[in-house]
């Protein structure tokens, strides 16, 4: 059984949404890595960051005593990356390139709401992880009242009140990301032996 780690973030207490990584300064991600660490010892695992970015959580990750990999679509990110992640490769996430059950945790951070198939991504983490390892997974919550992605118009700028909107009109309107509620990522563990183990909202300072 793998074990799932899900957070959803928050602007402004006691809403509940979230924050892009790319909006996430070195603050914000220590938080989320001092809440993962909270409940899993990172030693001697091996571990991937899904969708790495520039590398930030890298940056907080080099400090303990695992082994890191890494992986994004972005040919400028994985260039950026590789200062503090060495093992890093350049490959879509509904298609990992590893061997089957290589790693301990998996991270998902802001990430598995732009992917193309979310269904797909869920089960290649399945396949990638040990049995009884943990995927940590960080989404864009529904009930936050605005929308941080934008619009594909204004992707830089917040619009309120989207996320209340049927999905229909909602995914119309916000065509490049989605935004997940309790009830759906849950959905989307029934087909893989998964389990929710945590379930967390960050607050932002």
């Amino acid at each position: 059984m793998t074990n799932v780690v899900s957070h959803a973030f928050s602007r402004v207490r006691p809403l509940i949404g979230f924050i892009p990584t790319d909006r996430c300064g070195k603050h914000e991600v220590k938080k989320r890595v001092d809440l993962l660490l909270s409940f899993i010892d990172l030693s001697n695992k091996v571990v991937l960051d899904l969708g790495c970015g520039d590398g930030r959580y890298e940056d907080e990750l080099i400090h303990y005593d695992c082994k890191l990999y890494c992986l994004d679509v972005d040919k400028e990110a994985v260039r950026r990356a590789k200062k503090n992640c060495p093992h890093i490769v350049l490959a879509a996430c509904e298609f990992l390139p590893f061997v089957d059950r290589p790693f301990d945790l998996i991270l998902v951070n802001d990430v598995l709401e732009h992917v193309g198939d979310d269904k797909l991504v869920m089960t290649e983490l399945y396949r990638c992880v040990k049995e009884n390892g943990h995927i940590e997974i960080s989404v864009p919550n529904r009930l936050f009242p605005f929308e941080v992605h934008g619009i594909p118009s204004r992707t830089d700028v917040p619009v309120p009140l989207i996320n209340y909107l049927p999905d229909i009109v909602r995914n119309r309107l916000v065509p490049h990301s989605r935004a997940y509620s309790a009830k759906s990522i849950s959905q989307l563990l029934k087909n893989v032996h998964m389990k929710i183990v945590c379930w967390q909202y960050i607050f932002p300072e």
